[in-house]
């Protein structure tokens, strides 16, 4: 994906990757286009990029997050990625 970085433009974004049944989305590709998500905001600017934890919720989240915050950064060149502590 190439996107051109546009100065002065700072944001962070913020996962938590809910996934209620109504949404009728597979875990699988809400995470895929959370990757493009990434790599997209990462050449526009995106400063940040934070996913939250949780377990064993009935709607989703994210159970593992170093797994996507690697992925993540395997995707982005610029932006600094944590989950919340």
């Amino acid at each position: 994906m190439t996107t051109t970085h546009r100065p002065g433009m700072a944001f962070a974004l913020r996962f938590d990757f809910r996934n209620p049944e109504s949404a009728g989305t597979a875990m699988a590709d809400r995470y895929a286009a959370a990757l493009d998500m990434a790599e997209w905001a990462d050449g526009l600017g995106c400063t940040r990029i934070t996913v939250s934890e949780h377990h064993g919720s009935p709607d989703g989240y994210l159970p593992s997050p170093v797994q996507m915050l690697a992925a993540m950064a395997a995707r982005t060149k610029q932006c600094a990625s944590s989950s919340p502590r």
